[in-house]
């Protein structure tokens, strides 16, 4: 996916309902907990005393994806901008069991202990400074497996319904094949594995989508027939029966914890936005593309953050984190696995396109 799109900018999706971000807040209000209770947040009031002179933030953006996009590294520069503090680590607090009830029952009465598990652990220590209540800093937070979880973004919307969300999209099949060399770095060691990475990548895949392919047709098809198939689908209406038929079992998402299907699922993008439009406006979502991120990070964060209403001055180089490398050399992807995986991907690709024209994919 090659951008074209100034990047950092909020992306329309056609959402229904209207949303007026809210003005940078020149002076908060501290929140107690027993207002809380069964309350949403919004606006400058994000703030909730403790004891004694302490107090936590909720965010007042949220990096939801995805995962092997690049949003560590996003996260990483953001630190280093004196008007944003983050928590300190990825929360995964919306689509949990703890707030699992927040979008089936909002009007229930929502106790103290839930707002402590998203507030008050070490994730969000550095939340707690003056400058943030004051309101000349930005709160911000990030857990990429919210983009994939349809009840963690209702409860987001619900709990915070003013927040701006960062989705940050990667290439799919580039991005499976991080995901998959981050699987494979944990348990091998030695430079011998890792040169046979590709082909153990290959097979993986090639597998995966074999299953996928024969579930979706009722019966077992070579990899080449569902390549077509796949294709022929990306060309054809998006209103097309058969093929659409044919896309949900493919892109189906198991929600699995690893593995191939894990790789594959979170490539799947037309699909997670959506489940954005179902609960956000285009002004609260801001799209970035992982590749122009890396290409040119500084004016791809200027403009996130003029997006953000964040404020942050020049950048200069020195203000970009040092990105992380990996011990051995990374293998390139077979051509035939590339192949394989953007034939696989191609009806999800022409959605996206449809979904945001914007981006000129």
């Amino acid at each position: 996916m090659a951008a074209s799109y100034p990047l950092g900018t909020p992306t329309c999706f056609a959402s229904p309902g209207s949303f007026s971000p809210p003005p940078f807040c020149a002076q908060g209000h501290l929140l107690h907990e027993h207002e809380l209770i069964g309350k949403r947040v919004s606006g400058c009031r994000r703030c909730v005393a403790g004891h004694g002179h302490s107090f936590r933030c909720f965010p007042a953006a949220i990096i939801i994806g995805v995962m092997k996009g690049g949003t560590t590294e996003l996260l990483a520069d953001a630190k280093r901008n004196p008007n944003i503090f983050a928590a300190s680590r990825e929360m995964h607090f919306f689509g949990s069991q703890a707030a699992s009830h927040l979008h089936i029952a909002p009007s229930k009465k929502i106790t103290t202990p839930v707002w402590h598990d998203y507030l008050w652990n070490e994730g969000t220590t550095v939340w707690g400074a003056k400058s943030v209540l004051e309101g000349s800093a930005f709160t911000l937070e990030k857990t990429p497996d919210y983009i994939r979880k349809p009840h963690a973004l209702a409860e987001i919307a619900w709990l915070l319904p003013t927040v701006r969300l960062v989705l940050l999209l990667r290439e799919p099949a580039s991005r499976a094949y991080s995901h998959f060399r981050m699987a494979f770095a944990t348990k091998h060691s030695q430079l011998s594995d890792f040169l046979s990475e590709a082909n153990i990548f290959h097979e993986h895949i090639a597998s995966e989508v074999s299953l996928r392919c024969a579930a979706a047709v009722g019966r077992a098809v070579s990899l080449q027939s569902c390549s077509e198939v796949m294709l022929q689908c990306s060309r054809l209406s998006t209103k097309d029966s058969r093929c659409r038929k044919f896309m949900q079992v493919a892109y189906v998402d198991t929600n699995s914890g690893g593995g191939a299907s894990s790789w594959i699922e979170r490539g799947v993008y037309a699909g997670a936005i959506q489940r954005l439009r179902v609960h956000f406006n285009c002004s609260q979502v801001t799209i970035i593309l992982s590749e122009a991120f890396r290409v040119d990070p500084i004016n791809t964060l200027r403009s996130l953050w003029q997006s953000l209403g964040v404020r942050s001055g020049k950048l200069h180089p020195t203000e970009i984190a040092p990105r992380i490398k990996s011990r051995f050399p990374e293998m390139p992807m077979h051509n035939s696995t590339m192949t394989l995986l953007r034939s696989f991907y191609s009806a999800d690709v022409r959605d996206l396109v449809h979904l945001l024209p914007a981006l000129r994919l």
